[in-house]
């Protein structure tokens, strides 16, 4: 009899394989939102049945049979990020070495969620009032009322299914609370949408104006940064931004 595991992965496939190859508009990620950009010489689709540690089987966007892709070599050099599972949606950088022979492979699929890591708020500049005599009692007391400020918070940023990118950690405006505090948090980047190129992450906020109380995308981008996945696991994610290494970790949300 038939693992039910398999099974229902059988089922699961299935039913992506049609949404994917209907005329209809499908409402599965890489079918539609994450299309090849340009210069972009990945191959995406989505993991079929028959994947193991050393290969993928990928049913392409082109919905033509699953191919067999030989990922020994980039799991072996750690260059897998993400093992595939049945229906999850992949991006796969073919080696030069050989036919179908994966150089990297990314598990697009695992970067859904929410990415967070901590800040530490920084001190403001310190001006003494009018005529305040500066003493040691005085610098060790603000010493002391600071250490009480320097409370981590949590940045990131939670990246959906459609491609949009919701910020976490970050203030539209200042309180009253954090313009009378002695500290400050660092301003973090923002972002409003994200895809995948080449195997790398790239993060972008785009321009939007509001038309009757609709949001209206201009396709003018405002900010866009590109990172290597140098580590992608259950519950860890590390980015390299340039020659900047940002650690996160998985934050689990209560339905």
């Amino acid at each position: 009899m038939m693992n039910k595991r398999l099974f229902f992965g059988l089922i699961f496939l299935l039913s992506l394989v049609l949404s994917a190859c209907s005329g209809r508009k499908a409402n599965v990620v890489g079918i539609n939102k994450m299309e090849k950009a340009k210069g972009d010489s990945a191959i995406y689709g989505l993991a079929s049945v028959g994947c193991s540690d050393s290969v993928l089987m990928l049913l392409p966007k082109s919905c033509e049979n699953p191919q067999h892709i030989d990922i020994l070599d980039a799991m072996r050099n750690h260059r897998v990020f993400g093992l595939p599972k049945v229906g999850d949606e992949m991006c796969v950088i073919l080696s030069k070495d050989g036919d179908w022979k994966a150089d990297m492979v990314l598990n697009i699929s695992e970067l859904f969620g929410s990415w967070v890591y901590n800040v530490l708020p920084v001190p403001k500049e310190y001006k003494p009032a009018d005529g305040e005599v500066v003493t040691k009692a005085t610098l060790a007391l603000r010493d002391s009322m600071l250490r009480t400020y320097m409370i981590p918070r949590e940045y990131g940023f939670t990246l959906s299914r459609q491609n949009s990118v919701s910020m976490i950690g970050s203030r539209h405006r200042q309180g009253v609370l954090d313009i009378e505090s002695p500290v400050e948090y660092p301003r973090p980047k923002r972002y409003s949408e994200w895809h995948v190129w080449n195997g790398k992450l790239v993060l972008t906020q785009v321009d939007v104006n509001i038309k009757n109380d609709s949001i209206v995308n201009t396709n003018k981008i405002l900010r866009s940064d590109t990172a290597e996945v140098v580590l992608l696991w259950k519950d860890s994610l590390q980015l390299r931004f340039g020659d900047h290494l940002q650690c996160y970790s998985r934050k689990k949300t209560t339905e």
